[in-house]
């Protein structure tokens, strides 16, 4: 009968903490096995879970503390609560709050090393030797002593940072969900530098009446790029966090055919998903294709340079001595950039760079008896450089404008319709003579104002 009286016992539910329960002074502490337990915050008091319950915590009350006869009051029970839990009077008893400042010093660590893109192992190499070395000298042992116990390992901040990102998603899952109207996802295929085809959504909802963009997710595509793999990964993981596929109402996408078929592509296949779906292109793609198509005379103009800027940055040798006479000549820049077709930034930058260091690169080119310098004393080449620098750059300039937070397709295509009237006025005032808006032309003589207007109706 004993035995099966303790039985009974062992399989009867565990009693739940209830907040109510502080009015009656007391406070909740949790094993590691998860029973909860009533602890007195005003004699420090630690009681089984067969004493959760109201009866127990009052009697407890009444008898040892007076009620609030005594001025035990809610709103003081309450600040009392708050204090005691703050002071770290548990882990005497082998228990511990949930917010610790060494577990929150961890997360903050490793928060800024998620965000600055480093190594795992730069906090247990790098960051906490310098705290504790810091500490030593401005604060003494003590304090040394006490950020010894920071825990910064390799794993730690592992496993702090997936921590971080798995909170993060299940509240973004959380706001689609309640999201008034549907969302839009903006996808991406892209590889990577270690030649991993990588997947980027970034998904944009309604939250409390207000427009919110997050990044979704990036899942990698290990063996082919095509339509169906992306419709695939996308589909796993709205169903892997109970999403609909019919919460979608736009997908943004850019000009890949894996992305835009008429009839295979992954804009086709998710309509047969969602009829209703809307597929828009991306803007700056877009047009950063329109700008790829220069006349003959420009793009052999831009071609001359990309195989300057090769000859030079390709060749350890050639780019030191290139390098050491730009300092001798007192240039502010003392190299060459390079040019990326994927990077649509590098055309404006890497033709200004290679006008503003026209005079050395001539130089250079003739000690090294190279035929492409040639170019850099011909009148037509330079102000065809100097076009290009100046145009690429106000493309730059656009095509940021078209980046950020906040930015929808309204104030993008005004934007965009806002530079085509600029082009209108430009045209007008060189007509006239003014060259205002062409700092890289402004620097050449008045004699290239002919080539100016020529260049400009070619184009």
């Amino acid at each position: 009968m004993c035995f099966f009286s303790r039985f009974v016992c062992s399989m009867s539910k565990k009693r739940k903490w209830n907040d109510e329960y502080v009015k009656f002074g007391f406070t909740c502490t949790t094993e590691k096995d998860g029973t909860q337990r009533p602890q007195c915050i005003l004699c420090s008091t630690l009681f089984s879970n067969a004493n959760l319950k109201p009866s127990k915590l009052d009697e407890h009350f009444m008898n040892k503390h007076g009620g609030r006869d005594a001025g035990n009051d809610i709103v003081t029970l309450r600040v009392k609560r708050a204090r005691f839990d703050q002071v770290g009077t548990l882990p005497t008893y082998g228990f511990s709050p949930t917010e610790r400042p060494l577990l929150r010093a961890s997360y903050e660590v490793a928060y800024q090393i998620a965000k600055s893109k480093k190594p795992h192992t730069i906090g247990e190499e790098l960051i906490k030797p310098c705290a504790l070395e810091m500490a030593k000298i401005v604060l003494g042992k003590e304090a040394e002593k006490k950020l010894q116990q920071v825990s910064l390992s390799n794993d730690v901040i592992h496993n702090r940072i997936i921590d971080m990102s798995v909170d993060i998603l299940e509240q973004v899952v959380a706001d689609i969900k309640a999201s008034p109207v549907k969302i839009s996802l903006q996808v991406d295929e892209s590889t990577d530098v270690s030649n991993c085809c990588q997947l980027l959504a970034v998904v944009r909802y309604v939250k409390e009446k207000k427009v919110e963009e997050s990044f979704l997710f990036c899942q990698s595509l290990k063996t082919t790029a095509q339509a169906i793999d992306v419709l695939n990964k996308i589909q796993e993981f709205f169903s892997r966090n109970e999403l609909h596929v019919d919460k979608i109402g736009s997908i943004c996408t850019d000009g890949a055919p894996a992305m835009l078929g008429n009839r295979s592509g992954f804009a086709a296949l998710m309509r047969k998903e969602v009829p209703n779906l809307k597929i828009t292109h991306c803007f700056l793609h877009r047009h950063s294709l329109a700008a790829k198509t220069l006349p003959p005379d420009l793009k052999k103009t831009l071609d001359i340079c990309v195989k300057v800027v090769n000859f030079i940055r390709s060749r350890a040798l050639n780019h030191r001595l290139f390098q050491s006479l730009c300092e001798e000549m007192g240039q502010e820049h003392t190299v060459l950039l390079y040019h990326t077709e994927v990077r649509w930034l590098s055309r404006g930058r890497v033709l200004f760079r290679v006008f503003e260091l026209r005079g050395e690169i001539h130089q250079f080119l003739r000690e090294r008896v190279q035929e492409l310098a040639i170019y850099f004393k011909e009148p037509s080449f330079v102000q065809m450089l100097a076009y290009l620098a100046d145009v690429f750059l106000a493309l730059n300039e656009l095509n940021l404008s078209l980046q950020g937070r906040g930015l929808n397709i309204v104030t993008a295509s005004a934007k965009l319709a806002a530079f085509k009237e600029k082009l209108v006025l430009w045209i007008k005032r060189v007509k006239m003579g003014n060259l205002a808006n062409f700092p890289a032309w402004k620097r050449q003589s008045q004699k290239i104002l002919p080539c100016i207007q020529t260049l400009l109706q070619s184009c």
